[in-house]
């Protein structure tokens, strides 16, 4: 019986190698985790959240849909479903140094993943000053918003609003999630 033994390497072999595969992966701890496709709901959730937050936002501030985020000190670097940055960004990087805002759509197979592995890595960014958690799953979310040294957390539920004030925005879940059958 074979067993799967998993590939593992440190952040500057990490970007290298995936650029060259062709292949979306992502590397947690030094170790290579492959990209599952989005599902539809994901991508519609994902497309609506970008399109509102990237039409809120004044130059040098953009949106980065499928931005990569990077933990050099942690050989970690993720595939973010959507990212706000105001600093000028290196294609060359092949991730985002400065993020100001990280938003994820949770599905219900990666919930337990995203917030305990996933979310104590990113409030480690000194950047960082709003996490969105939307749910894939049934509609709310969740916003994570550093403030001084803390980060506060609120729940949102389906019916209410989202205020970041990273982008000076409010977004009403409904309009969000319209008419959306979630996953």
């Amino acid at each position: 019986m074979s067993r799967f033994s998993p590939i593992t390497m440190l952040f500057p072999d990490f970007l290298t190698w995936n650029e060259e595969t062709g292949n979306r992966h992502e590397l947690v701890r030094g170790e290579v985790v492959p990209i599952a496709p989005a599902t539809g709901t994901h991508g519609l959730l994902v497309s609506r959240l970008t399109i509102r937050i990237g039409m809120r936002l004044k130059p040098p501030c953009r949106v980065y849909p499928e931005a990569g985020l990077a933990l050099p000190d942690r050989d970690t670097f993720y595939v973010a479903d959507l990212v706000v940055a105001c600093e000028p960004v290196e294609p060359e990087n092949g991730y985002i140094a400065e993020p100001l805002l990280v938003v994820e759509v949770l599905s219900p197979a990666t919930l337990a993943y995203e917030r305990g592995i996933r979310v104590p890595d990113y409030i480690r960014i000194p950047s960082l000053q709003e996490l969105l958690l939307v749910d894939g799953g049934e509609r709310g979310a969740q916003l994570w918003r550093r403030e001084g040294e803390r980060w506060m957390v609120e729940t949102i539920p389906g019916a209410g609003s989202v205020r970041l004030l990273s982008t000076d925005d409010v977004i009403p879940l409904p309009s969000i999630y319209g008419s959306l059958e979630l996953d």
